[in-house]
């Protein structure tokens, strides 16, 4: 920001330090009444704790396994996590019960305990393990307890939360050592009935068992069927020579050793010779033969029945009876062959089905050694478990018998001597600062927000025209309403001064100009425009100078009444209306007649003036006539300065369409008047051409003009007259 601009914002400060000093007061005041009847002052205590590392108790536990234990880890933040605790709902429910008890407060719960928690205030200093609870009320003592019964209660929960906790654990390592001996006694069982259900205690000596069993049983296999070989040659080498089967030797030497089929056989034989005899004496149909018939037929199915029982066939084949003794012998010798051929034969079936048995059982070694192995594995495992769940249940007894807390009180709360921040005197100065600040404020936003000149050399600088000069603030009830025209010089010379400074100006504005006329307009309405014109006039009459006064305000003339100047048919809008008429009648005017238009004053001010009565509606008429162009260069001719009353150029364009005629217009401007009006009201004469010759500021918050004004202020007031031909301006 620029020096200048807060240069500018320190004397606006200073310009109204007494309104700051009164807001000031007023903080004091109220500070004062707020610190007496409401504030009440609070007291700190503050205790420290030093939090340490839980100790926890890691878990075995058996991945492969759905075991409710999991292993410990410490994965959130210590001292945050007790920061939380120290500030739940329940720990000040806590405190609050004993406070209240101890103080018989008579708040209920529910605010008491909102209380309790906003009272304290917890924090953690930077990379250490303290915590410190720092505790504001309004009595000492209170605080001192709330800080004390906070530690206390705190601490004693976290006592009962390791002891629930080691509690947990060792009911936790129970129900998984309870657990693991029940599956170690399990896998025991399975290993038991594994051994008996394969008969075997070392798998490695029956596999070496096995291998040698299979090397005998196979030579015994090699040496049947090479015996069966030789067997088979025989009774193929017989059965060709007797020209029987093997079968059928077997049989017959089966029935040669029956006896009741040769019993039987020597009776049937017997009974042929005889049945033989018969036929040969006589017939078939004999009785005797028949008889003997009937009777070998008996026989025959008596021996039947025999042959069925012994060789299985319901009759008797033709080869399978020999009663040949040396055919009987090679049929034994048959039968035997046959016998021992099958014996081999049902030998080496039963061989080879041994050796398949035992590869059927090798190859089942390899698999049962590793179902035992991980049996004796499992074994392992579970033994291990519980021996180290043993070991952990012993430590977690031990540890609950000589728990402690990890949380130590490392400074106990003290009871305040003094109150904390702010204390009522510190209280009632905050007031007053606040107040001095509103003030201080106050004051910058108005600068800011002020929309004003602040300085002559500004308002030259931005609207690019002269200040001829600023009129001095002089209090409005000090003079007459009716009759303030102008001010003599035996007592308000100062103030004549800024008078005379004005027309200095305009003097040496007009050094080299013969034609002196000037316009005077106000950037708004003001009834003070035609007193600072009548005092310039009467500051240019005292130099000598002829002057005469122009009211060519024809909507609402005031001249007139100024100087009490009683209503006639001789003002400007006559005058122009005559000139016209004798245009018209292309006559000549005679100018002798302006004396009963042109008002003067009286010899000491010897003023000469031009007065408007009528109040006219619409003067356009008047304004763009050749007639008033003719009347102020007559007047120029005549008088040293013409000056002419305009009305507002803000309020209608008169002032514009009269400037015309006159050498420049000079602006009059109050206090108030803001830049935008001044910047648009110097456009629009820019804009028509009509020179601005400068500016008149009235009652201005200059700073150089400050001190003259307070300087004015007393001499008028003393010197006042009572006369009331006085100026109001």
């Amino acid at each position: 920001m620029d020096n200048s601009i807060l240069k500018k914002i320190f004397d606006n400060i200073v310009k109204n330090i007494r309104m700051i000093a009164v807001l000031g007061a007023i903080g004091i005041v109220v500070g004062t009444l707020y610190a007496t009847l409401i504030y009440k002052p609070l007291y700190m205590s503050t205790v420290k704790i030093l939090v340490g590392d839980e100790h926890r108790v890691p878990y075995i536990t058996d991945l492969n396994t759905k075991n409710p234990l999991m292993p410990s880890s410490r994965d959130s933040n210590l001292i945050y996590t007790q920061m939380q605790v120290l500030k739940s709902a329940e720990l000040s429910k806590k405190v609050w019960k004993t406070i209240k008890q101890k103080y018989k407060f008579q708040t209920n719960d529910l605010k008491g305990e909102k209380f309790i928690q906003e009272s304290v205030s917890i924090v953690n200093p930077k990379k250490t393990n303290i915590i410190e609870i720092t505790v504001k009320w309004t009595k000492p003592e209170v605080a001192q307890d709330v800080a004390s019964e906070y530690a206390r209660v705190y601490k004693n929960l976290n006592e009962k939360k390791l002891k629930r906790q080691v509690s947990n654990n060792k009911k936790a390592i129970n129900t998984q050592l309870n657990s693991a001996q029940g599956d170690l006694l399990k896998i025991r069982e399975d290993i038991k009935e594994f051994r008996e259900l394969n008969l075997s205690v070392d798998l490695k000596a029956e596999a070496e068992n096995i291998v040698c069993q299979l090397s005998d049983l196979e030579n015994k296999y090699f040496e049947v069927i090479s015996v069966a070989g030789g067997e088979a040659s025989r009774i193929h080498s017989i059965s060709k020579r007797l020209g029987v089967s093997p079968d059928s030797a077997v049989n017959s030497i089966a029935l040669g050793h029956n006896s009741n089929i040769l019993t039987l056989q020597s009776k049937l034989e017997r009974l042929e010779e005889e049945l033989a005899d018969l036929l040969s004496k006589y017939t078939e149909l004999h009785p005797s033969v028949v008889s003997l018939r009937a009777r070998a037929s008996q026989v025959k199915t008596q021996i039947n029945r025999q042959v069925e029982q012994t060789i299985g066939m319901g009759s008797l084949q033709p080869d399978i009876y020999i009663s040949d003794p040396l055919r009987t012998d090679m049929m034994q010798s048959l039968a035997l062959s046959e016998s021992s051929y099958k014996s081999l034969k049902a030998q080496s079936r039963s061989l080879k089905n041994a050796i398949k048995s035992l590869k059927t059982k090798q190859r089942s070694i390899p698999g049962k050694q590793l179902t035992l192995a991980n049996l004796m594995q499992k074994e392992n495992n579970w033994i291990n478990i519980v021996d180290k769940l043993k070991n952990k249940l012993i430590e977690v007894k031990i540890k609950e018998s000589e728990i402690i807390s990890n949380i130590n009180i490392i400074e106990q709360p003290q009871k305040a001597e003094s109150p904390v921040f702010p204390s009522r005197l510190q209280l009632v100065l905050i007031f007053a600062l606040l107040g001095s600040m509103i003030g201080v404020v106050s004051s910058v936003m108005e600068y800011l927000m002020r929309n004003t000149y602040e300085s002559s050399e500004e308002l030259e600088r931005d609207l690019d025209i002269s200040h001829l000069g600023s009129i001095p603030w002089i209090s409005q009830d000090r003079f007459s309403e009716d009759n303030g025209l102008i001010i003599s010089d035996d007592f308000v010379s100062a103030h004549s001064l800024s008078y005379q400074k004005i027309v200095s100006a305009l003097n040496l504005k007009f050094f080299d100009n013969e034609r002196k006329v000037i316009s005077f307009t106000s950037t708004e309405p003001s009834k003070l425009r035609s007193g600072i014109l009548v005092n310039i006039a009467y500051s240019m009459r005292k130099t000598g100078q002829s002057v005469i006064v122009i009211d060519a305000d024809f909507r609402t003339p005031t001249v007139h009444k100024e100087f009490g100047f009683m209503n006639n048919n001789f003002s400007l809008s006559s005058l122009i209306n005559k000139l016209s008429e004798v245009k018209r009648s292309n006559d000549d005017f005679d100018w002798r007649d302006l004396e009963y238009y042109i008002k003067r004053t009286d010899e000491v001010y010897d003023i000469s003036i031009l007065s408007n009565y009528d109040n006219i509606m619409n003067p356009n008429e008047y304004i763009h006539s050749r007639e008033i162009k003719l009347l102020i260069n007559k007047l120029s001719e005549m008088y040293d300065w013409v000056l002419l009353d305009l009305p507002p150029v803000s309020a209608v364009m008169d002032a514009i369409a009269t400037g015309i005629n006159s050498s420049g217009v000079v602006l009059i401007s109050g206090i108030y008047t803001t830049k935008n009006t001044l910047r648009n009201t110097v456009k629009q004469f820019n804009t028509y051409k009509v020179p601005v010759l400068g500016i008149i500021t009235r009652e201005p918050d200059f700073k150089d003009v400050k001190i003259s004004n307070e300087y004015l202020k007393q001499i008028i007031s003393n010197v006042m007259p009572s006369s009331p031909n006085t100026v109001k301006n």
